[in-house]
């Protein structure tokens, strides 16, 4: 029989849902992102990419989060 860990017992489920929330606002964001203008102005490449890092960031950081360390 396999002990449940400190972290999983006390998950913060709070947390870990607002955490997916920003992940759906940033991929929404991102997907949805359409050039007011000019696909190659730079503020809509800059937007994109930071869009994309928030989101890959956020990803990362809830696998670490899903780990307990």
């Amino acid at each position: 029989m396999s002990s449940i860990s400190e972290f999983e017992r006390n998950k913060p489920i709070e947390a870990y849902n607002k955490l997916n929330s920003l992940i759906s606002k940033y991929r929404a964001l991102y997907d949805r992102s359409e050039p007011d203008e000019d696909v190659c102005s730079s503020q809509y490449i800059v937007s994109r990419m930071i869009t994309k890092e928030v989101t890959d960031d956020l990803d990362s950081f809830k696998e670490l989060f899903l780990t307990g360390k």
